[in-house]
């Protein structure tokens, strides 16, 4: 992997450790370089629509990284994107269907994003127990048939009907059946977008080793040439195979 050569190159040529794990997660300018799409060699952030996503969002911190790794998932930016990023920015309100609701979405500006959310939701509105609330996740999480629903709806809209009206119960309900095709697991994004953290940061302040990883490990001809491209927009000259001076990969 790209991150553990160039954490062993920089220990080589600088004589730093890095321990990525205790890397401070809250470093402005690597967010910054993510938001204005300078993603190449990034984990999972370089795939274009990933890219376009990030440009449009910006993001600050994990929690909105984490957002962005389940935004971009299939379905989601299709259904609460346009919402999210309205209302990131300030150009739509946050609306709550209830109180109980805040703490569950207030991380993701009122919208349902991840199943945990779901979960808490059939906990906290729904009168569900964890297990039943789990039941409801791995039906999201095995995209299954939507029908597999059925069998909490009852139990949900009525325990819900104490808190909203019972309209309002439903909606909800069907919120929850239109995540069988798109949520994602929020520990899951919490994990990859940590990896995307981590190249980034290496990106930003280590380019050089970066870059030379990055080359070193890829072996499309086509997204070899992208690296190049992207390492001399860095500034980071590349000298062409040398008799004498090369080795038997890059240097």
């Amino acid at each position: 992997f790209p991150s553990h050569d160039t954490v062993k190159v920089i220990k080589e040529r600088e004589g730093v450790d890095i321990d990525l794990l205790s890397l401070d997660m809250n470093d402005e300018k690597v967010y910054q370089m993510l938001s204005d799409g300078y993603t190449k060699g990034v984990f999972q952030c370089e795939a274009t629509p990933y890219t376009n996503l990030l440009i449009k969002m910006g993001v600050k911190n994990l929690a909105e990284l984490s957002a962005s790794n389940a935004l971009v998932r299939p379905g989601a930016m299709n259904t609460i994107g346009k919402d999210y990023i309205e209302r990131k920015h300030g150009r739509e309100a946050v609306n709550y269907l209830h109180q109980v609701m805040k703490p569950i979405t207030q991380d993701t500006y009122g919208c349902i994003l991840y199943q945990e959310q779901v979960m808490q939701a059939c906990v906290e509105l729904g009168g569900m127990s964890w297990s039943e609330a789990d039941k409801v996740r791995k039906i999201i999480g095995k995209k299954k048939d939507a029908r597999e629903f059925d069998a909490f709806r009852n139990k949900f809209v009525s325990s819900a009907s104490k808190f909203i009206n019972p309209n309002q119960a439903r909606d909800l309900w069907h919120d929850f059946e239109a995540h069988a095709g798109y949520s994602f697991n929020k520990s899951h994004a919490v994990a990859y977008s940590t990896l995307s953290y981590w190249t980034a940061w290496l990106k930003y302040h280590y380019p050089i080793e970066f870059t030379y990883s990055l080359l070193k490990n890829e072996k499309d001809k086509d997204a070899r040439t992208e690296y190049l491209i992207e390492a001399k927009r860095m500034g980071i000259s590349i000298k062409l195979p040398h008799i004498n001076d090369s080795d038997i990969d890059f240097k």
